[in-house]
């Protein structure tokens, strides 16, 4: 039996663009606390010559463009990559000599889109409209009131699979916009249980051929509503994943 635990869990800290605190896996499920390593998962369940669709749901669009020629110039064969060699891929510039990580939080879709375009085929984005907009011309956005009622017709009309990657922070807001403000669930009960309930379904019936998922506590308004959430999510989707106290 393979340990779940990709990287274990390092303990209740900062996140942030490039801090990992842990990964775990079950089968094509994964669960994590920084979202940068969403890219690696889904080349471990993707094929030769065929094509995915890309579900997004997150506060932010995490498709920074900044900077992507240098960026994808050094990010050459990730699909070959360990998770290690993969999280320590750096670059750097005349202006800054030491080098920084190139994949972060909030740009590992638009390496995935230069990377991999003949991949992918569509994208469907439910968004707070956050950050820069991806540059992919086949894309849907999705208001918040459409997401939990067509999310099943939406992953079944389609004859390509899903890469259906979940950032938590999309289901929380606060009033001044603050990061280190207070947050609320922004969603009632009813409405996360349809939307995971709908992506239950199509991981079982192979709809989705990889499900990632962030908890991003620097923008739920910390740990403990992460936690609380990702407790609501694992029981729906029937996964047995607590993190260590």
């Amino acid at each position: 039996m393979h340990d779940p635990w990709l990287i274990p869990f390092e303990g209740e800290r900062h996140s942030g663009c490039f801090d990992i605190n842990f990964l775990w896996r079950k089968e094509n499920i994964y669960l994590m606390d920084n979202h940068r390593l969403a890219l690696w998962c889904w080349l471990q369940h993707m094929g030769d010559g065929e094509k995915y669709n890309l579900f997004h749901i997150d506060r932010h669009y995490d498709s920074l463009n900044t900077g992507i020629e240098e960026w994808i110039d050094k990010c050459q064969n990730l699909e070959g990559s360990s998770l290690q060699e993969y999280l320590n891929l750096s670059h750097s510039t005349e202006e800054l000599s030491d080098p920084y990580k190139i994949i972060r939080y909030d740009n590992y879709i638009s390496l995935f889109m230069h990377l991999y375009s003949r991949s992918l085929n569509a994208c469907r984005w439910a968004t707070h409209k956050n950050g820069a907009k991806p540059k992919w011309n086949n894309g849907f956005y999705i208001p918040p009131w459409e997401l939990p009622g067509n999310l099943l017709f939406w992953i079944n009309d389609t004859k390509e699979t899903w890469i259906m990657n979940v950032d938590l922070d999309y289901f929380f807001y606060t009033s001044n916009g603050e990061e280190n403000s207070e947050y609320e669930l922004m969603f009632s009960n009813e409405y996360i249980m349809r939307v995971f309930d709908s992506i239950k379904d199509s991981v079982e019936t192979k709809r989705i051929s990889v499900l990632t998922i962030a908890l991003s506590p620097e923008w739920c308004g910390g740990w403990k509503n992460a936690k609380i959430l990702c407790k609501t999510i694992s029981d729906i989707l029937e996964l047995d994943f607590n993190l260590p106290t």
